[in-house]
C-alpha cells in the first residue's frame, strides 16, 4: 500500500496566550497522525522531535521551560505537558460551564448534543450522563417545539431517542420553510410589462430637471444677447434737419420715450390739418399760415 502524505496537525500553541484547543484534543489529534503515517514504532527522540515541530514556538518555549534545562524522552515531554495545560480543575466549574450551554443560533441538534458530551466528559457525572444531556437538551434547545414534544415523553425517554425526535422536528421544520418559500415564489404575479409612456417618478423627475436646466439655459442666451441699440432720428435727405419734416418725411425715428411719441402724435396732427385745409383752400392756406416754429422745431427727446 503506498504511503499517504498527511498534513500534521495545527500548531498546539504557536503565539503567547490561551491554546486555541484544549490540550487532551490536541494530543489526541497529534496520536492519531502519529498512527497514520506509520510512525509509532520510531524512536523516541524521532516522536520527541515530530512534538516539538508540532508544537508551535510558544509551546517549545513552555516546554523547555518545564525541562528546566534537562533532556527528557517523549513519555516524559507529555507528562509534564498534561501537567501544565490539563491540570485537574473543579467538578463543579464543569458542571456550571455545562448547564450555561446553550444551543446557538444555527447549531443543529447533533453538533449541540456532541459539544454536551465534549463537557459533560469531565463533569464526573458517571451514569447519569446521558440523562444530563437529555435534560440540557429540553432546557436549552432553541426550538420551542423540539422542548414541547420531549416533555409529552414518559419519564423513561432516553438520550437516544430524544435525539432522534429532535432531529425529525428539525428536518420537519426545514422542509417546511423551503416549500413556504417555494410556494411564495410561485405566487407571486410576474411583472406586467410597462408601456412606453409610462414613466418611472424618477425619470419624471429627470425630464422635469432637463426641461428646468433648457429652461435656465435659454434665459442665460437670451440675456448674453446684445439688445439692439436706440436708433436716433436720421437726418432728413433733402433739408438735413432731424426735425419731422412734412414736405420730404424721410426721417424715421426711433420712439424712445413718452415726449417722443406726443411730438410724434402733434406733427401728424398739424401735417393733417394742412392738408386739410389746403384742399379746401389751396390758394389762401400755405405753410406760412401755420405756425411754422411749432411744425419745424419738434424734436426726439
Amino acid at each position: 500500500m503506498a504511503d499517504i502524505a498527511l498534513p500534521p496537525p495545527a500548531p498546539f500553541l504557536a503565539l503567547p496566550g490561551e491554546p486555541p484547543i484544549p490540550w487532551t484534543r490536541w494530543l489526541q489529534s497529534f496520536d492519531t497522525f502519529i498512527l497514520a503515517v506509520g510512525l509509532t514504532d520510531v524512536s523516541a527522540a524521532r516522536k520527541k522531535a515530530l512534538l516539538l515541530h508540532c508544537l508551535g514556538a510558544e509551546g517549545q518555549r513552555v516546554l523547555s521551560a518545564l525541562e528546566s534545562g534537562t533532556t527528557s524522552d517523549y513519555d516524559t515531554a507529555v507528562e509534564l505537558l498534561n501537567a501544565h495545560f490539563a491540570a485537574p480543575q473543579s467538578a463543579l466549574l464543569r458542571r456550571f460551564l455545562f448547564r450555561q450551554r446553550h444551543q446557538l443560533p444555527g447549531e443543529s441538534v447533533q453538533q449541540y448534543v456532541a459539544n454536551l458530551r465534549g463537557l459533560a466528559s469531565t463533569c464526573k457525572f458517571g451514569a447519569l450522563q446521558d440523562e444530563m444531556i437529555r435534560d440540557q437538551l429540553i432546557e436549552h434547545t432553541n426550538d420551542a417545539k423540539v422542548r414541547e414534544t420531549l416533555l409529552l415523553e414518559p419519564d423513561d425517554l432516553s438520550l437516544s431517542r430524544s435525539i432522534t425526535i429532535a432531529v425529525r422536528i428539525e428536518s420537519a421544520a426545514a422542509c417546511a420553510s423551503a416549500l413556504t418559500k417555494q410556494q411564495t415564489i410561485a405566487d407571486c404575479p410576474a411583472p406586467s410589462p410597462m408601456p412606453p409612456s409610462t414613466l418611472q417618478p424618477s425619470q419624471n423627475d429627470t425630464l422635469a430637471a432637463a426641461d428646468s436646466s433648457t429652461v435656465m439655459l435659454l434665459r442665460r442666451q437670451q440675456r448674453s444677447r446684445p439688445r439692439p441699440q436706440a436708433q436716433t432720428l436720421r437726418p432728413c435727405d433733402n433739408c438735413g434737419s432731424h426735425l419731422i419734416c412734412l414736405e420730404h418725411r424721410t426721417a424715421q425715428p426711433v420712439v424712445k420715450h413718452a415726449a417722443t411719441v406726443v411730438s410724434v402724435i402733434i406733427s401728424l396732427q398739424s401735417a393733417a390739418l394742412l392738408q386739410l385745409c389746403q384742399s379746401k383752400h389751396p390758394l389762401s392756406f400755405t405753410m406760412s399760415t401755420l405756425d411754422q416754429s411749432h411744425l419745424k422745431h419738434v424734436q426726439c427727446a
